[in-house]
């Protein structure tokens, strides 16, 4: 009895550190991400900025970056996308760029933790937007 008990234990622990020692996901662009905004600062001309939701500034719940598609994509049905210009990975991070109706813009989302920032600027207006992706 007190054999298989130490045997199971032994096998739980076994496989609990195989699971634990298992590399993180790595967000750099290998394969597509979805990701959403959590958090918006929004700045326009001489006024302070703002704390904003996601939805009052117009972006979509969710968005797919599809980087071997050179492309982010809305998933709400709007058909919203944007074509990124350039990509790289350096130092940890996915890092995109490109423009859109006037306006600049750059995505990094870190390969590790799937964090991202995204930057925004137009005529004397620009947003701040951080949130998190995932690979589905």
């Amino acid at each position: 009895m007190i054999a298989t008990f130490t045997w199971m234990l032994t096998t739980t622990m076994l496989a609990f550190q195989a699971t634990s020692a298992a590399p993180a996901p790595r967000y750099d662009g290998s394969r597509p991400l979805l990701c959403a905004a959590t958090d918006v600062m929004a700045c326009e001309d001489t006024r302070a900025c703002t704390r904003e939701a996601p939805e009052a500034v117009n972006l979509p719940p969710f968005v797919k970056i599809d980087t071997s598609r050179r492309r982010i994509e809305a998933t709400d049905g709007s058909n919203r996308s944007a074509e990124i210009a350039t990509m790289t990975n350096a130092d940890g991070r996915l890092v995109m760029h490109g423009e859109q109706n006037g306006r600049a813009w750059n995505v990094i989302v870190a390969s590790d933790t799937g964090r991202m920032s995204v930057a925004v600027a137009g005529d004397r207006v620009g947003y701040v937007v951080f949130g998190s992706c995932t690979q589905p």
